[in-house]
C-alpha cells in the first residue's frame, strides 16, 4: 500500500510504477541513440565509483549512458557522516541476502535486528514470523 503524495485510492497500485518504466525506456533509448546522457538513480556494482565502500557493493548513483552501456561516474569517498549509515545499510542488506539464499532463520533474525527501522528484539521476531507466514510460498528455503 502506498501513502503520501503519490497515493490515489482511485488508481490501481501498478500505475504508480510507470515512472520506473519510463526511466528504463529512457535508458534504453540513450544506449541505442548513443546519447552519452547522464542518468541518476541507476543501481550498479560499485567497483570503485565510491572509494570508501566495498567494490562489490551495489550502489545507486550517476552514470553516463551511451552505446557502450552504463558507465558509473566516479565520485570519490563518501563523507564520514554518510559512510557509517551506508556501511550499516550494506551490512543489513548483505545479511538479508545471505538469509534468503540459505534459508537460515537465525540469520534472518539477525538481519531484522540490523535493520535501522526495527527497534527491539520482540518486534524483529514478530516481523520475521509474520513475513515467513505471509510469504511462505515464495520462500520455501525457510521451511527446513
Amino acid at each position: 500500500m502506498l501513502a503520501g503524495a503519490d497515493y490515489d485510492s482511485n488508481r490501481p497500485e501498478y500505475c504508480f510504477h510507470l515512472h520506473h518504466a519510463r526511466h528504463a525506456i529512457g535508458i534504453m533509448v540513450s544506449i541505442i541513440a548513443n546519447e552519452g546522457r547522464e542518468w541518476g538513480g541507476i543501481n550498479f556494482p560499485n567497483n570503485g565509483a565510491i572509494g570508501n565502500l566495498p567494490r562489490n557493493a551495489i550502489v545507486e548513483g550517476l552514470c553516463i549512458v551511451d552505446r557502450r552501456g552504463i558507465t558509473p561516474i566516479v565520485v570519490g569517498d563518501l563523507p564520514k557522516p554518510l559512510l557509517g549509515l551506508t556501511l550499516h545499510t550494506l551490512n543489513w542488506q548483505e545479511l538479508t541476502v545471505d538469509a534468503a539464499l540459505t534459508g537460515d532463520k537465525a540469520l534472518l533474525y539477525q538481519a531484522l535486528l540490523a535493520c535501522p527501522y526495527v527497534h527491539d528484539m520482540e518486534a524483529a521476531r514478530k516481523i520475521m514470523n509474520d513475513l515467513l507466514i505471509a510469504h511462505a510460498e515464495f520462500m520455501p528455503q525457510f521451511k527446513k
